[in-house]
């Protein structure tokens, strides 16, 4: 997603400075129905790939079928933006790099694509990882000048943190639940 939303804002600013610019204006409708179909699109993509890390281990232990599964997983995502998307969507959208209209529809196009391509080949990804990589790759083609190093920080803290506390509860839980 980083490498993607890297080349194409590169081009996109090639082709402003080019000449298009002067008719950028009239483009500003299609960038607004571009940017909810490209949201419409990922949030699909990350249905598609979250789904299955957030059941796929109820499935594949028998404790439900694959559309309860799916019903469990939907509800759990919905509740997911609710309650703590607010938060990171200001992080990766407004914190991490200023977003014109034109780069955040370059941001999200890389993250649905490259979610949605992880998802068909069955390798479970994260979305949010994949927008800021997204995100980051527009900043880096931009200038790296235009990177907030304190969200930069975070994000790549979170990145590394959240699989080790992830293995360390798994690995306590096993102990105080597993088999004797």
């Amino acid at each position: 997603a980083c490498t993607l939303a890297f080349a194409w804002t590169l081009l996109v600013s090639a082709s402003l400075r080019s000449g298009v610019a002067r008719r950028l204006g009239t483009l500003d409708p299609f960038i607004r129905i571009s940017l909810w179909l490209v949201g419409a699109w990922g949030s699909y993509a990350l249905g598609a790939n979250n789904a299955a890390n957030v059941t796929g281990v109820f499935v594949a232990s028998g404790l439900v079928s694959t559309s309860q599964a799916a019903w469990v997983a939907g509800g759990s995502i919905a509740l997911g933006i609710l309650t703590f998307g607010r938060r990171m969507m200001h992080l990766v959208g407004r914190n991490l790099v200023r977003l014109e209209p034109q780069t955040a529809l370059i941001a999200m196009l890389a993250q649905a694509l490259t979610v949605h391509l992880f998802a068909v080949w069955g390798v479970p990804v994260s979305a949010s990882q994949a927008l800021a990589g997204a995100v980051l790759g527009v900043g880096l083609a931009k200038g790296v000048r235009t990177i907030n190093r304190r969200a930069f920080t975070n994000i790549l803290l979170g990145w590394i943190g959240t699989p080790l506390v992830g293995a360390l509860l798994a690995y306590a839980l096993i102990e105080v639940f597993g088999p004797r």
